[in-house]
């Protein structure tokens, strides 16, 4: 009788090591990706260049700046710690309004944030 609560203890046991193990290789990964909090300036005028930085979390090996349409050119880009420092030229026929951008990392791509372009000055 002892054989048998033995066995049921040990594949009860194994079950759980198996989950705690998954849930902790998970959570590694997901502690790997990029976060970006937020973007200053918030825009930039059109046929400007502009010094942004991006600051979040797990920001230092920034390789890319990741745009979706044309008009702005990432002309410099470094990270330390946790923030990004780039310079941006926006073209003088950039789309005005929102553009959205991410973080390329080594270890992931950051959530998606915006910029936005316009006809006037940024003033903070």
């Amino acid at each position: 009788m002892t054989e048998p609560i033995t066995k049921r203890w040990i594949h009860i046991l194994s079950a759980v090591a198996l989950s705690a193990g998954t849930l902790l290789a998970a959570a590694s990964l997901y502690a790997a990706d990029p976060a970006l909090s937020y973007v200053t300036p918030h825009g930039a005028q059109r046929g400007t260049e502009v010094d942004v930085v991006l600051q979040g979390s797990r920001l230092a090996d920034a390789q890319e700046l990741l745009l979706y349409e044309p008009g702005i050119e990432v002309r410099e880009l470094r990270g330390e710690g946790d923030k990004v420092y780039a310079k941006l030229a926006i073209t003088a026929d950039c789309r005005l309004g929102i553009h959205a951008l991410r973080i390329r990392t080594a270890t992931g791509i950051s959530p998606l944030r915006t910029f936005f372009v316009g006809p006037l000055k940024e003033i903070s």
